[in-house]
């Protein structure tokens, strides 16, 4: 696995890490406290996470977490990550050091990606099918911190997300279009 560093001002690549061994790499937070990316290791040992410098894009630790998952956000004003929970739907809230403090239910039906989230809500993209099995487009349930479904958000792209992250008020989408084997971003307003 790589990590490409984008330079957010020109959305141009700025660095590529060396290949390390982060197995899937499904999801990754920046931790600023700790200044440190989190790596979800996904499928393989969903009970792991990498820990990469930022500045160097080295793999400097992997910690084993209490918390299988695929997917992970951290909200560094609650000092808590949010993570999708590997084989199921639902999301589990973790403190600063990974321990899960409770267990939120999800939406279930969809194919579920990425997951993020700041000091009041929670995001949580999941790809959406026809009968055929081609994407159609993709819905963000947005919960509160007590698990509550505050509203929806249609990103009307067909194409399986695979991240989402925050970037000052906009909501970013990142899509893996296999047909047309292109990344593709989609940008939305938060306010």
């Amino acid at each position: 696995t790589r990590i490409i560093k984008i330079d957010t001002e020109t959305w141009q690549v700025a660095q590529t890490s060396e290949d390390m061994y982060i197995s899937h790499a499904n999801d990754m937070v920046y931790d600023p406290g700790n200044n440190r990316l989190i790596v979800s290791w996904c499928d393989i040992e969903p009970d792991k996470v990498g820990i990469v410098d930022p500045e160097t894009l080295t793999l400097k630790d992997t910690l084993t977490i209490p918390q299988r998952h695929y997917s992970m956000g951290y909200c560094s004003e609650r000092n808590q990550y949010v993570a999708g929970i590997s084989r199921t739907y639902d999301l589990a809230v973790l403190d600063g050091q990974f321990n899960v403090q409770r267990v939120l239910p999800g939406v279930e039906g969809y194919v579920k990606q990425g997951i993020e989230c700041d000091s009041e809500l929670i995001y949580f993209i999941h790809s959406v099918r026809d009968e055929s099995g081609l994407f159609v487009c993709n819905l963000i349930f947005v919960f509160d911190w007590d698990g509550r479904l505050v509203s929806r958000i249609l990103v009307p792209y067909a194409a399986e997300e695979e991240n989402l992250f925050t970037f000052g008020d906009r909501l970013v989408c990142a899509f893996n279009d296999k047909h047309t084997d292109e990344a593709v971003i989609s940008v939305l307003s938060l306010s």
